[in-house]
């Protein structure tokens, strides 16, 4: 029954828990009217005012969403509307939100559907209907993270911590508990962090951690924010007079005394028959039977079926002290009774909540697996891009090595290219030079040996004159002839195959028809001598070379366009 009890706790916690911290409206705007009304409501939500004070602002918002004929405004006013009357019809609020479903759009408007989602779960978790609810709230746990609301999201994790409360799963609530106590810590909901803390007392004393659950309460006993709302520090004085095993005796007398002033008659048994209590360990008797006389005649108002078994424990008690065994007796009947009706309706609660356990831990179990599924297939991708993006370095690596190598190649090659240039060039400079040399001594000796045949010649004259005497002439003639080149030809053709190796043996294989006259003109042309030179070698007319050069030119086939010095200078 103790546990019956502070679910009964929770459940007013969780009708009170808002905060007052401020709001950041999460709502897509649509109509600046209506956004602006329903962003008092969540105002008003948060700031824990009364539901039934809200009830014209969800009438402005059902003109406005007629009046604009948009369904997505209508499916708001109905959610506004369900949630209003949520804690005291809970029929009419799933009709409300079977409207606000079929008229929203959940593509366009994602977030609209996650709230009427989240109101669909406590819908399910009010009919008994525990993991239908569970799996609601796990979706839209992950939604409200996605999205950045962490107050939506702290009050899923509540209402997941109480659904597994029901269900006995006690070390799992108190994981959401506190979870749920981290996210409103973190956005500063102070209210809510500290409303949060009877929860997390509560299941530590079902835990059997009875000494840190005491120690929560008297904190919150001592909390400006527990003093300041009158219901709930009713709920934590009654929580601490239990905790501590009814010891703290002044508890249910301060909670008694704080419902009369607010006028909440549901908590009435409640604070009746903890004093009740107090007083039958304190042996007054007469007391004690006034206060659980009140407490049934509360329970019987309230129907407060679940501490009827307890009061007629406690009277059938008090008339056994008082040896009165007849009323004794009949009370402690009537307790058997309803205990029987609720041991009946307990086993079956307990067959649904083996039930809805089985089919939460089937969610989780396959919750589970999918994380698994997708963690190894992230872990997959990861690996395999890590394996690309390796490969794909190397590659690069190679890639780069081999432009290096085929850069350093290309300069190797350049350089070799320019230095064989360079080669060529200092070649051609001395091909030219020594053409220019043999050309240049060519002349000379040609030059040379006209003037000593002139001379020869002017000498005989001479001696046919009788001028010059025959041994003197004798004697320069001798002198000359010693001086001449009788054949300059041979003297040449030495000093060109120095310069110009086998060109003539390759030009005799190529062109087998030119005779020795015209191999000795091409000879001279290769070294670079003009027709006026050749001809003075030659001791011709230029006329004549030319017509040499016209005959050469016919023989190896050249056309007007052709050069004949470029023909010889690539043999």
């Amino acid at each position: 029954m103790k546990s019956r009890l502070y679910i009964t706790v929770i459940a007013l916690f969780i009708l009170l828990s808002h905060t007052q911290a401020q709001y950041r409206y999460q709502w897509s705007d649509i109509e600046p009217r209506f956004d602006s009304i329903a962003n008092l409501l969540d105002q008003a939500t948060f700031n824990d005012e009364p539901r039934k004070q809200q009830y014209n602002h969800i009438k402005q918002l059902y003109n406005i969403a007629q009046e604009s004929q948009n369904q997505q405004l209508l499916a708001r006013a109905n959610y506004w509307a369900a949630w209003s009357i949520s804690k005291v019809n809970i029929d009419s609020t799933a009709i409300l939100l079977d409207k606000a479903f079929a008229q929203a759009d959940s593509s366009r408007y994602p977030y609209d559907q996650a709230r009427l989602r989240f109101l669909k779960g406590v819908v399910f978790q009010s009919q008994g209907e525990w993991s239908y609810a569970y799996q609601i709230y796990k979706e839209q746990e992950n939604f409200f993270a996605q999205c950045g609301d962490r107050f939506s999201q702290a009050k899923v994790t509540v209402c997941m911590g109480t659904v597994l409360q029901e269900l006995n799963e006690y070390k799992k609530a108190l994981e959401y508990y506190r979870n749920s106590s981290h996210l409103f810590e973190s956005i500063g909901c102070i209210n809510c962090y500290t409303k949060n803390q009877i929860n997390i007392s509560n299941i530590l004393y079902l835990l059997g951690q009875k000494e840190d659950a005491l120690k929560i309460l008297e904190d919150l006993e001592q909390n400006s924010i527990t003093q300041q709302d009158t219901l709930y520090m009713a709920n934590v004085l009654i929580s601490l007079f239990c905790v501590s095993d009814q010891q703290i005796s002044y508890a249910p007398y301060k909670a008694h005394r704080l419902m009369e002033e607010m006028g909440f008659r549901p908590l009435y048994p409640l604070t009746l028959l903890s004093i009740g209590r107090d007083k039958l360990n304190r042996q007054e008797n007469d007391s004690a039977l006034y206060y659980f006389d009140r407490a049934w005649n509360e329970a019987l108002q309230n129907n407060d079926i679940y501490h009827m078994s307890e009061i007629l424990q406690g009277l059938s008690s008090v008339y056994s002290i008082m040896n009165n065994a007849d009323s004794a007796y009949h009370y402690l009947l009537y307790a058997n009774t309803i205990r029987d009706t609720l041991l009946s309706k307990e086993k079956i609660s307990e067959l649904n909540r083996i039930e809805n356990r089985a089919t939460i831990e089937q969610y989780e179990a396959g919750l589970l697996a999918e994380h698994k599924k997708n963690e190894y297939r992230r872990n997959i991708a990861t690996t395999i891009c890590l394996f690309l993006a390796l490969v794909s370095v190397l590659l690069c690596y190679i890639f780069w090595l081999a432009k290096r190598k085929a850069g350093m190649s290309e300069q190797l090659k350049i350089a070799e290219n320019r230095e064989l240039q360079l080669l060529n060039n200092q070649y051609r400079i001395e091909i030219e030079s020594k053409n220019r040399e043999l050309a240049s001594n060519t002349l000379i000796l040609a030059q040379k040996n006209s003037r000593l045949k002139d001379l020869y010649e002017q000498i005989e004259q001479l001696k046919e004159q009788g001028t010059l005497p025959d041994k003197e002439s004798e004697e320069i003639k001798s002198n000359i002839h010693s001086q001449l080149i009788s054949d300059d030809w041979q003297y040449f053709i030495l000093h060109f195959e120095q310069a110009h190796p086998h060109f003539l043996t390759r030009l005799k294989e190529q062109y087998s028809c030119l005779s020795e006259n015209e191999l000795r003109m091409c000879a001279y042309i290769r070294i670079g001598m003009s027709s006026k030179e050749i001809a003075q070698v030659l001791s011709v007319q230029p006329e004549t070379i030319n017509t040499s050069r016209y005959r050469i030119r016919k023989k190896l086939g050249l056309t007007a366009k052709t050069s004949l010095e470029d023909i010889l200078r690539n043999i």
